[in-house]
This record gives structure tokens, sequence and C-alpha cells, in this order.
């Protein structure tokens, strides 16, 4: 099984409890929540212009950065936990667990964010220089038709990404909750 695989497994299944069953349907704001919105977006928004996947991509590089931070924090407190033999038994597993998915959740969250980045990349290159190059209308139609589905990736992805990121809040959350509690 390669890491691509793995994140997934381990990301879909922070969705469910141990025997299984989805918590009060996240799969729902996981996978279809995120199509839900990005269907009207693409069908009502233009062409996204430079600048704003200018900012885009200075916003994920930015938010990489800061989860690559948090991603050391985690394995710095799963580290800790380790070395914990003082702790209940109960406290120091579901530790364990929480922190197992909340560094999958941020891996997940790093590999949506490098991708978008990418495609962002790729989508500011403009295809103009086509329409002088080859000027067969049937390929340009082409060309529109993908950049419609790129744009329907972006849209996807960002809020795939969001869906994520509050995933990643409310999990960091319940760790410092049971911290304090504790």
């Amino acid at each position: 099984m390669n890491i691509l695989e793995k994140l997934a497994i381990f990301d879909i299944s922070s969705i469910f409890n141990n025997q299984n069953e989805a918590l009060e349907g996240r799969e729902f704001y996981f996978y279809l929540l995120p199509i839900l919105i990005t269907i009207p977006l693409v069908i009502f928004t233009s062409e996204i212009s430079s600048s704003t996947i200018n900012i885009l991509i200075t916003i994920f590089a930015i938010l990489t950065g800061l989860l690559l931070n948090l991603l050391l924090l985690v394995f710095d407190i799963n580290h800790k936990l380790k070395k914990e033999e003082k702790l209940p038994t109960n406290y120091l597993e579901n530790k364990k667990t929480l922190t197992k998915y909340i560094f999958y959740n941020i891996s997940f969250a790093l590999l949506i964010s490098i991708i978008l980045m990418i495609i962002l990349i790729l989508y500011s290159l403009d295809f103009i220089f086509l329409d002088w190059l080859i000027p067969i209308e049937k390929f340009i139609i082409e060309i529109k038709k993908a950049c419609f589905i790129i744009k329907f990736v972006i849209f996807y992805f960002i809020t795939l990404f969001a869906f994520n990121l509050l995933i990643i809040l409310r999990k960091v959350f319940c760790l410092i909750e049971e911290e304090v509690e504790q």
C-alpha cells in the first residue's frame, strides 16, 4: 500500500467510530457537501483571474507552512506520549489514537494543498496562445471544456481543504480539551 492510499484510507477512517458506523453523517460533509458547493461556484463564476490565482497560491503556500508546523507539534506530542507511564492507559490510548488521526488529517490537508498549488500554477498558464497557434475551432472548444473541468477541480479541492481544516480544528480542540481536563 503506497502512502497516498494510506492517507486516503486513514482520513476516511477518521470519520468513522470503532464500530465502523458513520459519525453523524460526516461522510456527507466530507464528500457530498464539497461537490454540492462546487457545482454552483463553477456554473455561476467566470474564469478565474490571474490575480485570484496568485492570491490562492499565496494563501495555500502559507497554510502549507502552518500545517507543517502543526504536523511537527502533533509528532512531538505523540513522541512525548510514548514516554509517559504514570498516566492511565485509557487516557494514553485515546490521546495516541487522536494524535494519529490528526496526523493523517494534516497529511491529507498538506497533500490537497500541494496538489491544489500545482493545479493553480498550471491553470495560470494562459491557453490564449493556442488561438493563433492552432485555429481549429474543435480544439479550442476542447480546451474550454478542459478549463471548465480544471475550474471544478480547483473549487472542489478548495472546499475539501476548508472542510478538512475544520476537521483538524475539531480534533486539535478535542486534544487540547482532554489535556486541560486531565
